[in-house]
């Protein structure tokens, strides 16, 4: 289980994550994108100092006092990602379209049980606009 700003992530011994409101814990999504338990979920933001680009460089005394008060940014214009890792992948783009590249035999050998994946997902749009 991990929370991220308005949103908590349960992960099941089923492969399901469900994607909860934090405050009310109404479900917002449920998928189930591993075949087995969820065995981590690990929420990774970005610090206000990592968006910056390196072309704007400050002089090395400015850079560190910046990297020490840098704080999570949840205003950010990136946005946050969720790692999660489980036992055997499922293939959910393949189950549900055409899309060749999803189709081919790398995906099914991945996707045994006794494998442990990591799938890496941004923490944004999870309900219908």
């Amino acid at each position: 289980m991990a929370v991220l700003n308005d949103e908590i992530y349960i992960g099941t011994t089923w492969g399901c994550i469900v994607v909860s409101e934090a405050n009310t814990m109404r479900p917002i999504t449920i998928f189930r994108p591993f075949e087995e338990e969820v065995k981590v979920i690990l929420p990774l933001t970005t610090t206000a100092i990592c968006q910056e680009t390196i072309s704007n460089a400050e002089s090395p005394e400015e850079t560190q006092r910046s990297r020490r008060s840098a704080t999570p940014s949840s205003n950010s214009h990136t946005p946050p990602m969720i790692a999660t890792i489980g036992k055997g992948y499922r293939n959910l783009i393949g189950r549900f379209t055409n899309f060749p590249p999803f189709q081919s035999s790398n995906v099914d050998r991945i996707s045994s049980k006794k494998n442990i994946v990591s799938l890496l997902w941004r923490s944004e749009h999870w309900t219908s606009a």
